[in-house]
């Protein structure tokens, strides 16, 4: 059973520095990585982040705990949610649970 990963950042504070910081903790870790950018609000954007999805097979199930140690050691990356091969929510951040959720 695989694990996936769901990290942010804001775009406008960090740029891609971010981006190429967790793919290649993630490819340390072997992990698969894909990216999404989300943005809301209407004419003053509220928010504008990049979505790191991350995703560990199930033979590297045991290095998604070293990946997140060292992922929480980088500033203003946030960990949004962890789920299964099967979509079941493993960990989900506050604000994942109260935006996300009722949309």
């Amino acid at each position: 059973m695989s694990v996936t990963l769901e990290y942010s950042y804001n775009i406008n504070k960090d740029g891609s520095e971010k981006r190429h910081t967790l793919y290649d903790l993630a490819d340390h870790f072997g992990g698969k990585c894909d990216t999404q950018y989300e943005f809301e609000g209407g004419r003053q954007i509220k928010r504008s982040h990049c979505i790191i999805i991350i995703t560990f097979d199930e033979e590297n199930e045991s290095a998604v705990n070293h990946f997140i140690s060292n992922a929480n050691n980088l500033s203003r990356v946030y960990l949004e949610c962890i789920y299964d091969s099967n979509n079941e929510i493993i960990y989900s951040s506050k604000y994942f649970r109260k935006c996300k959720q009722t949309k």
